[in-house]
């Protein structure tokens, strides 16, 4: 078993791993993939959180390349990924007509 403390002050998270820390990027990936309610989006969500806000380097392969709220940090850093999903859905529109 490894057990171990991610981040720093209140952004601390503990993390177990019964059966030893991950080789890689794809054995997180299906570790996650076995919960119960994770599909291929929320993994890639959940990576790009324990890449981009917490550290962890080995999920950074895995992780979305579209903005997802691990990049929010404040109000004003959450207008990006809505002014790209707008962006987005008015493409999607605009090819739909």
């Amino acid at each position: 078993m490894a057990t171990f403390l991610l981040g720093t002050g209140c952004r601390r998270v503990r993390v177990t791993f019964a059966d030893g820390l991950p080789r890689d990027g794809q054995e997180l990936r299906r570790r996650i993939a076995e919960l119960p309610g994770f599909g291929e989006m929320k993994i890639k969500a959940l990576s790009a959180v324990l890449a981009k806000r917490i550290g962890i380097e080995a999920v950074r392969e895995i992780a979305s390349t579209f903005a997802t709220l691990g990049e929010v940090d404040s109000r004003e850093a959450l207008e990006h990924p809505q002014a790209l999903k707008r962006e987005w859905k008015a493409k999607i529109r605009a090819e739909a007509s």
